[in-house]
């Protein structure tokens, strides 16, 4: 991983974020658990983390009643979990 002090930069060349390694921010970066396969991964990350991220922003906690308006791909991930 990149220390504190690494220059930021960005470089753009073909499919970008498809090589077997890449630089990125720790901040960036989230830990996976090893019971996780590489196909479970990607889609709890991604549309996980979005919808979560809206959950905590707006402040509802389990419970309340909360309402999705355009479901889309991402509106499902709202009503699962614990």
């Amino acid at each position: 991983m990149p220390s504190d002090s690494a220059i930021p930069w960005i470089y753009f060349s073909g499919d970008c974020g498809y090589a077997e390694m890449m630089m990125a921010r720790n901040t960036g970066l989230v830990a996976i658990p090893d019971e996780l396969t590489k196909g479970e991964a990607p889609p709890i990350l991604c549309a996980g983390l979005a919808t979560f991220n809206a959950l905590k922003k707006c402040g509802a906690d389990a419970g309340d009643v909360v309402v999705t308006v355009g479901i889309g791909g991402l509106g499902p991930n709202w009503f699962q979990g614990d």
